[in-house]
Protein backbone atom coordinates (compact mmCIF):
# COMPACT_ATOMS: atom_id res chain seq x y z
CA UNK A 1 0.00 0.00 0.00
CA UNK A 2 1.41 3.66 -0.96
CA UNK A 3 0.23 6.74 0.31
CA UNK A 4 0.95 10.12 -1.11
CA UNK A 5 1.86 12.97 1.13
CA UNK A 6 1.78 16.42 0.29
CA UNK A 7 2.01 19.53 2.58
CA UNK A 8 1.62 23.26 2.25
CA UNK A 9 2.30 25.22 4.79
CA UNK A 10 1.41 29.17 4.37
CA UNK A 11 2.40 31.85 7.26
CA UNK A 12 1.04 35.10 8.24
CA UNK A 13 -2.17 34.88 7.16
CA UNK A 14 -4.49 37.44 9.17
CA UNK A 15 -7.70 35.42 9.77
CA UNK A 16 -9.41 32.13 9.59
CA UNK A 17 -11.39 33.21 6.47
CA UNK A 18 -8.62 34.51 4.61
CA UNK A 19 -6.98 31.03 5.40
CA UNK A 20 -9.64 28.70 4.22
CA UNK A 21 -10.25 31.17 1.24
CA UNK A 22 -6.72 30.38 0.19
CA UNK A 23 -6.64 26.69 1.11
CA UNK A 24 -9.96 26.08 -1.30
CA UNK A 25 -7.71 28.33 -3.98
CA UNK A 26 -5.18 25.72 -3.50
CA UNK A 27 -7.47 22.70 -4.37
CA UNK A 28 -8.78 24.31 -7.35
CA UNK A 29 -5.00 24.19 -8.05
CA UNK A 30 -4.87 20.80 -7.69
CA UNK A 31 -7.88 20.30 -9.54
CA UNK A 32 -6.80 21.88 -12.45
CA UNK A 33 -3.75 19.57 -12.18
CA UNK A 34 -6.41 16.20 -11.84
CA UNK A 35 -8.57 17.58 -14.81
CA UNK A 36 -5.45 18.00 -16.90
CA UNK A 37 -4.89 14.26 -16.24
CA UNK A 38 -8.33 13.47 -17.43
CA UNK A 39 -9.91 13.41 -13.28
CA UNK A 40 -11.19 15.84 -10.92
CA UNK A 41 -11.68 15.70 -7.14
CA UNK A 42 -11.84 17.67 -3.91
CA UNK A 43 -11.67 17.22 -0.26
CA UNK A 44 -11.36 19.36 2.88
CA UNK A 45 -10.37 18.98 6.43
CA UNK A 46 -9.22 21.16 8.79
CA UNK A 47 -7.34 19.69 12.25
CA UNK A 48 -7.18 20.88 15.58
CA UNK A 49 -4.85 19.45 17.84
CA UNK A 50 -6.34 20.19 21.43
CA UNK A 51 -7.29 23.89 21.23
CA UNK A 52 -4.33 25.00 18.87
CA UNK A 53 -5.89 24.37 15.47
CA UNK A 54 -8.97 23.39 13.97
CA UNK A 55 -9.84 21.13 11.71
CA UNK A 56 -12.73 19.91 8.81
CA UNK A 57 -13.09 17.27 6.43
CA UNK A 58 -14.33 17.99 2.78
CA UNK A 59 -15.29 14.92 0.28
CA UNK A 60 -15.45 15.75 -3.30
CA UNK A 61 -16.46 13.25 -6.41
CA UNK A 62 -15.46 15.99 -9.77
CA UNK A 63 -15.96 15.34 -13.27
CA UNK A 64 -17.77 16.07 -16.54
CA UNK A 65 -21.19 15.87 -16.49
CA UNK A 66 -21.70 14.05 -12.98
CA UNK A 67 -24.90 12.73 -12.30
CA UNK A 68 -25.53 13.80 -9.25
CA UNK A 69 -29.06 12.68 -8.39
CA UNK A 70 -27.22 9.20 -8.97
CA UNK A 71 -24.46 9.51 -6.59
CA UNK A 72 -27.19 10.59 -3.86
CA UNK A 73 -29.63 7.85 -4.45
CA UNK A 74 -26.97 5.45 -4.79
CA UNK A 75 -25.61 6.42 -1.64
CA UNK A 76 -28.31 8.02 -0.11
CA UNK A 77 -26.01 10.64 1.07
CA UNK A 78 -27.26 14.57 0.98
CA UNK A 79 -24.19 16.50 -0.60
CA UNK A 80 -23.08 19.31 1.40
CA UNK A 81 -22.54 21.33 -2.06
CA UNK A 82 -22.77 21.00 -6.03
CA UNK A 83 -21.72 22.80 -8.56
CA UNK A 84 -21.18 22.34 -12.56
CA UNK A 85 -18.57 23.05 -14.49
CA UNK A 86 -18.36 26.52 -15.37
CA UNK A 87 -20.66 28.02 -12.43
CA UNK A 88 -18.77 30.84 -10.50
CA UNK A 89 -16.35 30.12 -7.72
CA UNK A 90 -16.91 32.47 -5.01
CA UNK A 91 -13.18 31.72 -3.51
CA UNK A 92 -11.36 32.63 -7.28
CA UNK A 93 -11.59 34.72 -10.30
CA UNK A 94 -12.48 31.59 -12.42
CA UNK A 95 -15.21 29.52 -12.76
CA UNK A 96 -15.12 25.74 -11.20
CA UNK A 97 -13.45 23.79 -14.15
CA UNK A 98 -15.83 20.45 -13.87
CA UNK A 99 -18.62 19.14 -11.99
CA UNK A 100 -18.43 18.46 -8.09
CA UNK A 101 -20.15 16.42 -5.63
CA UNK A 102 -19.41 17.82 -2.36
CA UNK A 103 -19.56 16.41 1.13
CA UNK A 104 -18.50 17.92 4.05
CA UNK A 105 -18.22 16.96 8.05
CA UNK A 106 -20.53 18.17 10.32
CA UNK A 107 -18.21 17.44 13.34
CA UNK A 108 -17.15 20.78 14.61
CA UNK A 109 -13.72 22.59 13.66
CA UNK A 110 -12.61 22.04 17.15
CA UNK A 111 -12.52 18.23 17.48
CA UNK A 112 -9.64 16.56 16.20
CA UNK A 113 -8.87 15.85 12.82
CA UNK A 114 -9.44 12.09 13.18
CA UNK A 115 -13.15 12.40 14.53
CA UNK A 116 -14.14 14.21 11.23
CA UNK A 117 -11.98 10.93 9.29
CA UNK A 118 -13.76 8.52 11.35
CA UNK A 119 -17.05 10.47 10.58
CA UNK A 120 -16.19 10.26 6.84
CA UNK A 121 -15.45 6.54 6.76
CA UNK A 122 -18.66 5.43 8.28
CA UNK A 123 -20.81 7.80 5.76
CA UNK A 124 -18.56 6.22 3.00
CA UNK A 125 -18.06 2.69 3.56
CA UNK A 126 -21.24 1.21 2.96
CA UNK A 127 -20.28 2.90 -0.49
CA UNK A 128 -16.83 2.18 -1.36
CA UNK A 129 -17.59 0.53 -4.39
CA UNK A 130 -20.01 2.81 -5.49
CA UNK A 131 -17.14 5.78 -5.25
CA UNK A 132 -14.18 3.12 -7.09
CA UNK A 133 -17.13 2.69 -9.99
CA UNK A 134 -17.42 6.45 -10.87
CA UNK A 135 -13.27 6.50 -10.86
CA UNK A 136 -13.29 5.73 -14.72
CA UNK A 137 -15.45 9.46 -15.33
CA UNK A 138 -14.66 11.32 -12.34
CA UNK A 139 -11.94 11.56 -9.59
CA UNK A 140 -12.66 11.38 -6.02
CA UNK A 141 -10.69 12.26 -2.89
CA UNK A 142 -10.34 13.60 0.37
CA UNK A 143 -8.26 16.61 1.13
CA UNK A 144 -7.81 17.75 4.71
CA UNK A 145 -5.75 20.68 6.67
CA UNK A 146 -5.09 21.88 10.12
CA UNK A 147 -5.21 25.19 10.59
CA UNK A 148 -2.91 26.22 14.16
CA UNK A 149 -2.08 29.82 15.73
CA UNK A 150 1.39 27.84 16.98
CA UNK A 151 4.50 27.29 14.46
CA UNK A 152 5.29 23.29 16.25
CA UNK A 153 2.35 20.87 17.25
CA UNK A 154 1.13 17.32 16.05
CA UNK A 155 -1.81 15.04 15.48
CA UNK A 156 -2.46 11.67 15.44
CA UNK A 157 -4.19 9.35 13.37
CA UNK A 158 -6.14 6.16 14.36
CA UNK A 159 -5.27 2.71 12.06
CA UNK A 160 -9.17 3.18 11.33
CA UNK A 161 -9.32 6.64 10.30
CA UNK A 162 -6.73 5.97 7.77
CA UNK A 163 -8.52 2.58 6.03
CA UNK A 164 -10.77 4.91 4.36
CA UNK A 165 -7.80 6.19 1.47
CA UNK A 166 -6.18 2.15 0.38
CA UNK A 167 -9.55 1.18 0.07
CA UNK A 168 -11.21 3.53 -2.33
CA UNK A 169 -7.37 3.60 -3.72
CA UNK A 170 -7.01 7.52 -2.97
CA UNK A 171 -4.07 9.58 -1.83
CA UNK A 172 -3.81 11.26 1.38
CA UNK A 173 -3.29 14.88 0.87
CA UNK A 174 -3.18 17.70 3.61
CA UNK A 175 -2.25 20.93 4.53
CA UNK A 176 -1.18 21.92 7.83
CA UNK A 177 -1.23 26.07 8.05
CA UNK A 178 0.48 27.96 10.80
CA UNK A 179 -0.80 31.56 10.91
Amino acid sequence: MKLKISLNLLVEVKSNEALFELQKQAMHICYLKNLSEGVCVETISQKPNESDGTSRVHFTVRGVNLDFQKISQATGLVPTAVHRAGDPSPLASKPFPCDAWELTSPISQDEPLDAHLKWLTEQLKPHYSFFISLRPQADISIYWGYISEVEQNDFSLSPESLEIFPALGIPLVFSIIAI
